[in-house]
């Protein structure tokens, strides 16, 4: 299959922005034109940077995540009252 042809259009005096991206697990670059397009970008790239976060621990299994945390509640000494002003 030959390679997908790819480019940008911008006119002159528009702002061209690259933003760094990971897709797959690969490092790669996302251009826009012009500062919508920009905050638009970095919204949707931080949407997809939070969704891979939160597959990131399908793995783990979930009743000894709880017991690990248990664990650790009953390990650690409960901190001083908060003095109300």
């Amino acid at each position: 299959m030959a390679p997908r042809a790819r480019w940008i259009d911008a006119h002159a005096g528009e702002p061209i922005f690259a933003l760094p991206i990971r897709e797959h697990g690969r490092l790669g670059t996302r251009i826009v034109v012009g500062e919508e397009a920009l905050e638009a970008a970095r919204a949707e790239v931080a949407l997809e940077e939070a969704l891979a976060l939160a597959g990131a621990w399908d793995d783990l299994d979930f009743d000894e995540m709880m017991d690990d945390f248990e664990r650790i509640r009953h390990a650690s000494p409960p901190s001083p009252p908060i003095d109300e002003l």
